[in-house]
């Protein structure tokens, strides 16, 4: 710019000097305005090209951005979407599976049981009772189902007709309540999930170690005497299972409070094997 100055200033000079005519001052200094304007047009192309590549690469940015979090809105919401679905699934089949438990009344009896819910085919068993059937699907929640017993299995060993009601407390454990055929005499329990033989046996054991007894282990019977002489007289047996059913165990005597055990009408000794009801026994060290 100030070179361009110098060259108008140097016309000037020789306008007045005469070198020069009003007419070709005006031309020249036109030619050098005019060079001026289009080199300064050049040098400011650099600076737009930068400027228009800064405001393209920023809008291209900004609609990438926006493309990623609609992407991701929408696939969250699948996603969250998917997860309802798999929750509700959840909930609807958690009932499905096999369930272990010990059932007690009020009148001292406890026993086993045994749940097993598939779909369209439902189960229950007393395996300490020896008896059980199918199951009538009467009613179903979200986190109930009513049932009612049919006992096809051990007929007479069982009270038929019984209705059943389960309840879910979490996805491994259930509460169970039995009515009689009448809607009476109530029983509450937890049933627990199970996969294998040996995980319903520690269900059974942890519940109630009588009903979870195996051979080999120390089991303890209080008798109290009903005889003529021995009315009211308690002797505590003591021993070693040899062999233990669904419902019975066979013990061999190792040590009685009593010097003899009056029993279905013949006496027995230290060393003798008796059976008793599973329900009788206690567990000893």
């Amino acid at each position: 710019m100030n070179g361009k100055v110098e060259q108008i200033k140097e016309l000037v000079k020789l306008k007045e000097s005469g070198a020069l005519s009003e007419c070709e001052f005006q031309k020249l200094k036109q030619e050098l305005l005019a060079s001026e304007t289009e080199q300064d047009l050049k040098a400011q192309m650099p600076n737009n090209t930068i400027r228009n590549l800064t405001v393209v690469t920023l809008a291209l940015l900004i609609i990438g951005l926006a493309y990623y979090f609609l992407i991701f809105d929408a696939s969250n919401k699948k996603q969250v979407n998917k997860n309802t679905i798999n929750e509700n699934a959840s909930v609807e089949f958690s009932f499905l599976g096999s369930w272990a438990g010990v059932g007690y009344q009020s009148s001292g009896s406890k026993w086993t049981i045994k749940v097993v819910l598939n779909e369209g085919d439902y189960r229950i068993d007393y395996p300490s009772l020896a008896c059980g059937g199918p199951l009538t699907l009467i009613s179903k929640s979200t986190n109930k189902m009513v049932f009612r017993e049919s006992i096809t299995r051990g007929v007479g060993k069982c009270t038929d007709g019984g209705k059943l009601i389960i309840s879910r407390i979490n996805d491994n454990e259930l509460k169970w309540v039995w009515f009689d055929s009448n809607d009476e005499d109530e029983v509450n329990s937890r049933v627990f999930r199970y996969e294998t033989q040996n995980e319903f046996d520690q269900i059974i054991n942890l519940m109630d170690p009588s009903l979870g007894l195996k051979a080999g282990d120390c089991a303890q019977v209080n008798f109290v005497g009903k005889g003529l002489f021995n009315s009211g007289e308690r002797n505590t047996v003591r021993g070693r299972l040899t062999y233990t059913g669904s419902s019975n165990a066979f013990m061999k005597i190792v040590s009685m409070s009593n010097g003899s055990l009056y029993y279905d009408g013949e006496t027995r000794y230290i060393g003798n094997e008796i059976e008793v009801p599973k329900s009788w026994i206690n567990t000893c060290d």
